[in-house]
């Protein structure tokens, strides 16, 4: 008689405890994915691996950024490696360190220092950057400075 209040209890207890037990939200498995992709994004620029960089945007991204003026512009793979090509060539040394870094649904946000020497003269910029991803791809990165 004492085994079925004991075994009630137990399957009790143990319900309770998956009913409590912490659901996966999708979505943060999403937002945690993009943050891994544009951490990766800043390694591969650190490496002047343009063609891995450019990996991680989708074939048909769009760009904000003061060097292309104030629209959206929209740049293929082929472009952008020629475009950070260019920079390398000019700052041989061209590097980016992250200082801080939020995601959030389909966005990750950064905050990050870019430096490099440029004719002997060393030089920082801080730059902030919108990244947008769908289906793990950056479609669009809204990039700010001061130029």
């Amino acid at each position: 008689m004492m085994k079925i209040p004991y075994f009630a209890g137990l399957l009790m207890g143990l319900l309770l405890l998956l009913g409590c037990a912490e659901k996966k939200d999708p979505q943060t498995a999403i937002t945690s994915a993009n943050l891994k992709t544009a951490t990766a994004m800043f390694d591969a620029f650190n490496q002047h691996d343009w063609n891995k960089m450019a990996s991680f945007y989708a074939a048909d991204a769009k760009f904000l950024d003061p060097a292309y003026g104030i629209d959206w512009v929209k740049k293929n793979k082929t472009e952008l490696m020629a475009n950070y090509a260019a920079m390398q060539k000019v700052s041989p040394d061209i590097k980016d360190q992250i200082s801080a870094i939020f995601a959030g649904d389909d966005k990750v946000s950064i905050q990050f220092t870019s430096s490099g020497t440029t004719e002997g003269h060393q030089w920082i910029l801080p730059i902030s950057t919108i990244l947008t991803f769908k289906d793990g791809k950056i479609i669009s990165d809204a990039t700010y400075y001061d130029k």
